[in-house]
């Protein structure tokens, strides 16, 4: 063909709301199609007059020349049949229709368009869903229901479903017995067909029908109004898959608002209704639906069509604004590139699972410390290996205690999270102690969750030793306030004693201040029903410090006495304040002791050097002398 005879679309100002309308021009049904082209503004368009068209492209390779502007061009087989059943005898039609009013070979133009779309169908008078042809059958039902349709929209209380049922009963009153049984099914088969077809499959009709006010649904020759149409499938008794039905919940009527669109229209909610849909370019099951997503359109135009990147880059685009609402940057906040659609619409219920589980894998710190927030469940496990399904496998913690990289702002994320747990799944504490990562035990023994239930006997009595050995005494304090508020206190705490005092050298004089302090702080927080403990503190204490043992006597005989059945109260306590210097043994420190609200001790002061302190001062009367417990 003569490229002088071929239509060219001249350059529309992408800068602002331009837009083209096509004039169908009148004529009988065996005359060419003509029509006419020309630009106007959408902020301009209300003294244009133009229905929008929706309909599916179709894929057949026949193409079909019509005329713009005198001006040769085509047509896919479809809309050729579309506008033969548009076009009028006796007067123009204004339409916008994709196909003609974008020039598809400009991606550039096409970005702009698309994003144009809501409102192009908001301006139209109505929206004509093109259904394709009819036939006898179809023909069947649309004469019937069309009648029903044109009835029911002319009387009082057409807004409410009930209306429309009564008016259906009447209208079907007459049919009895076998032949309503036959023409029942006769309507059923047909619109099971009209329904089938690829309209209701394809993704742009979505923004089309869903922004509009009215539509009218034409089939053949054959129309009807979109509200009526919607009920036909539970007046027949047709049962409709899940994405059918979620594009009958979005046509235009007074049921709208009563679906699930009156409550959620926001991308997410969008793309798992309506992510089946089909399009020629994956990019579009996204971008046709970015004109009715309600948090897309509040955006400022931070996620907009862009034909420009690739399927994958457009995929990060999306999980940047559905996750951060913010336009996807990589070099600042990497995310998966290269994900296929049916992944990303597979991993979309938990998003933020799988985009956390690919950036400790990845080792991307920042943006798996930006997720963390995002994450429903973080004791989440996850399967090591990225997949469309995230299955059982580690947390995110024991990824971190797991993986070489530096996680520092995802850990303190994670901490920052009072649902989080240091002892779920792989226990990250037990890891931290296993792999020697002393700063890493540190944090994570400071979490809420380490005091709970969760953490054993034999890991806490660990935990003592590991902070015992990397001189940690914040976390040997937490770890033995922990300890002291659970009933296994006495034994616990015993034996991780006896295990410091056997792996500590006489150098570790650090130690002494620890056990100098716990000695006043146990004696209130737990029930004692054994001397174990306090007889291992005072072993540890006099190896390591000579204060004044005077203190640890009147501590250990009072434990006794209650042991027994006493009553044990204090009305003085005055060693060492838990901040400040320590006492040399020659100052004094005193404490007063009621057993059985007598003081049999009286006033102990230990202004003796602690050799002078006899041995009978650790025994009970009658209680028999065991060397072994000796204190010095």
């Amino acid at each position: 063909m003569d490229d002088e005879m071929q239509y060219k679309y001249q350059r529309i100002d992408l800068a602002t709301d331009a837009i083209r309308i096509v004039r169908l021009l009148k004529g009988f049904r065996r005359e060419p199609i003509q029509c006419e082209l020309f630009e106007t503004f959408l902020h301009q368009a209300e003294g244009v007059p133009y229905e929008a068209l929706s309909y599916a492209w179709g894929d057949s390779p026949v193409a079909y020349g019509i005329s713009i502007n005198d001006r040769r061009s085509f047509v896919g087989e479809n809309l050729h049949m579309a506008l033969l059943a548009l076009r009028q005898t006796d007067e123009d039609r204004l339409l916008w229709i994709d196909a003609i009013c974008i020039d598809q070979s400009n991606n550039e133009e096409k970005g702009h368009q698309v994003g144009q779309m809501r409102l192009i169908s908001q301006g139209a008078q109505q929206v004509v869903v093109w259904l394709g042809p009819s036939n006898l059958e179809i023909d069947f039902l649309m004469n019937m229901t069309g009648r029903w349709d044109h009835q029911t929209r002319q009387r009082p209380g057409a807004q409410h479903k009930q209306s429309w049922t009564d008016s259906w009963t009447r209208l079907t009153v007459d049919e009895t017995g076998l032949y309503k049984d036959e023409v029942t099914a006769r309507r059923r088969n047909s619109l099971k067909e009209i329904l089938d077809r690829p309209w209701f499959r394809r993704v742009w009709i979505l923004q089309e029908v869903a922004s509009a006010d009215k539509a009218t649904i034409l089939c053949g020759s054959k129309a009807m109004s979109s509200q009526g149409f919607r009920l036909l499938p539970f007046l027949l008794n047709v049962g409709l898959d899940h994405l059918t039905e979620a594009v009958l919940d979005i046509l235009p009527g007074h049921h709208r608002k009563e679906t699930w669109w009156g409550e959620k229209q926001n991308l997410e909610t969008l793309l798992l209704k309506f992510g089946t849909s089909e399009a020629t370019d994956h990019r579009d099951k996204i971008y046709a639906l970015l004109g009715i997503a309600s948090d897309a359109r509040a955006s400022n135009n931070t996620l907009l069509p862009d034909y420009t990147v690739s399927l994958g880059r457009a995929i990060c685009h999306t999980i940047a604004f559905l996750l951060f609402d913010e336009a996807y940057d990589p070099s600042a906040r990497p995310l998966p590139d290269g994900m296929d659609f049916t992944t990303f619409l597979g991993t979309l219920p938990r998003l933020s699972d799988y985009v956390l589980c690919w950036a400790l894998q990845e080792h991307h710190d920042v943006t798996a410390a930006a997720v963390v927030p995002k994450v429903v469940n973080i004791n989440t496990l996850y399967h090591q290996n990225i997949t469309s399904t995230v299955v059982a496998a580690r947390s995110p913690l024991s990824l971190i205690m797991s993986s070489s990289a530096s996680f520092d702002r995802t850990l303190c994320a994670i901490m920052e999270r009072d649902d989080a747990n240091v002892l779920f799944g792989d226990n990250a504490l037990v890891q931290s102690v296993n792999e020697g990562r002393a700063e890493m035990f540190k944090r994570l023994v400071q979490h809420p969750s380490a005091a709970s239930s969760g953490l054993g006997t034999i890991d806490a009595e660990t935990f003592l030793q590991y902070a015992a050995v990397t001189a940690d005494r914040e976390s040997f304090e937490r770890i033995t306030l922990i300890l002291t508020s659970s009933t296994r206190a006495t034994a616990s705490l015993t034996r991780a004693m006896r295990a410091i005092n056997a792996i500590t050298s006489d150098g570790r004089i650090w130690i002494k201040e620890w056990l100098f302090d716990y000695l006043k702080p146990l004696q209130g927080r737990i029930a004692i029903d054994s001397y174990d403990l306090f007889e291992t503190l005072a072993i540890l204490h006099n190896k390591y410090h000579y204060a004044p043992k005077e203190y640890l006597a009147v501590v250990l005989l009072a434990w006794k006495h209650k042991a027994k059945g006493g009553s044990l109260s204090f009305e003085r306590i005055e060693p060492i304040a838990l901040d400040g210097p320590r006492p040399e043994p020659w100052e004094s420190v005193s404490m007063h002791v009621l057993i059985d609200g007598k003081d049999p001790l009286g006033q102990i002061s230990s202004y003796d050097s602690p050799q002078t302190v006899g041995r009978d001062s650790y025994y009970l009367p009658g209680e028999p002398y065991d060397s072994s417990k000796n204190l010095y």
